[in-house]
């Protein structure tokens, strides 16, 4: 939104792009390997993250340190021809993740184990999970959110391009979630991003940043 919300307060699905945000979307998941989301986002969306390109299926990795609120009855982790990987902290009891391995590719992670207050810790977390995905062949991810995972990456700064959609939308609101939450970055760590393209369609700004 133009006040930088990705959700309202209530954190649930409701999308704020026009058809044609969406289809820009397949086009950006037709190019990936795998598309990594945190549970809250799975849970707002419980559903497999799909690219309409003929053929290609990417994997969909969740990030999820204690394994809480979610469930492997869901129809997320029933569908057959999706590719599920869970990257998962050392917290979660082994019963349950005994019950998700039955359905998903489980790999426990300690990074993620610890609290990502710090930049330190959330750095170390991303790199933890970049090197999941590389270890399971995975070569172009695409992380589309929440704001807590995407903070995971920034704190690393290990995202090399931004895909933002700017719509004409005020969503207010002190508990709704930003495109990168977490504790932030102090000022002289800002991040500090090259344009590489914006676009104008109807009321809506297609932006793409590049990482220095």
């Amino acid at each position: 939104s133009l006040d930088g919300k990705i959700a309202p307060s209530s954190r649930g699905h409701v999308p704020l792009g026009t058809p044609r945000d969406r289809a820009t979307m397949q086009v950006i998941r037709a190019k990936c390997d795998a598309i990594l989301m945190g549970s809250g986002s799975l849970r707002a969306y419980p559903k497999p993250l799909r690219s309409k390109r003929r053929g290609h299926h990417p994997a969909n990795i969740i990030v999820s340190s204690r394994l809480s609120g979610i469930s492997p009855k869901w129809e997320f982790f029933r569908d057959p021809t999706l590719h599920r990987i869970l990257l998962v902290g050392p917290q979660p009891p082994l019963a349950r993740i005994r019950a998700f391995s039955k359905c998903a590719t489980v790999r426990v992670l300690p990074q993620l184990g610890s609290k990502s207050d710090t930049r330190a810790a959330a750095a170390a977390a991303a790199r933890a999970i970049v090197r999941a995905c590389k270890d399971a062949g995975i070569r172009h991810l695409l992380v589309e959110g929440g704001g807590e995972i995407i903070w995971l990456f920034v704190a690393a700064n290990l995202i090399d391009r931004y895909f933002v959609t700017l719509t004409p939308k005020i969503v207010g609101g002190r508990d709704a979630p930003t495109l990168v939450e977490g504790t932030g970055l102090a000022p002289s760590q800002f991040l500090n991003l090259k344009l590489k393209s914006a676009k104008k369609v109807g009321d809506e700004l297609y932006l793409i940043y590049e990482r220095r």
